[in-house]
């Protein structure tokens, strides 16, 4: 047990537990909650998305694209239950525009550099 991997693996489960009481816990104290499930359906397609090109490079490793699958039909299941989605004020709206258009803007930069320097 001298080895630092024992401790680690040790320290992992001891975190689990921690996560597991707090969030029975929380559970407890605020009675069920209902999920967003279109939010499950928003990250069912990011992470299908994410997971073909991995799938690909990986040869045969298709976490990704088959815990999209998953999420996405939980999504899809249910549908009925998708809450409305909150209206922003215009001044936030601008805002998300502009930080979209710099996150394209820069993944298109990085995906030159990577190019470039391959």
């Amino acid at each position: 047990m001298d080895t630092p991997i024992a401790w680690i693996m040790i320290a992992i489960v001891i975190l689990l537990i921690l996560g597991l009481i707090v969030a029975i816990i929380s559970y407890k104290k605020k009675g069920k909650h209902e999920p967003d499930y279109r939010t499950f359906f928003t990250m069912g397609i990011i992470w299908l998305v994410f997971g073909i090109p991995m799938m690909i490079q990986d040869k045969g490793s298709s976490t990704f694209f088959i815990l999209g699958l998953v999420f996405t039909a939980v999504g899809l299941l249910h549908k009925d239950k998708w809450k409305k989605p909150e209206s922003l004020p215009k001044d936030k709206k601008s805002l998300i525009y502009v930080l979209l258009a710099a996150g394209i803007a820069l993944m298109f930069a990085l995906i030159g550099v990577y190019v470039y320097l391959k």
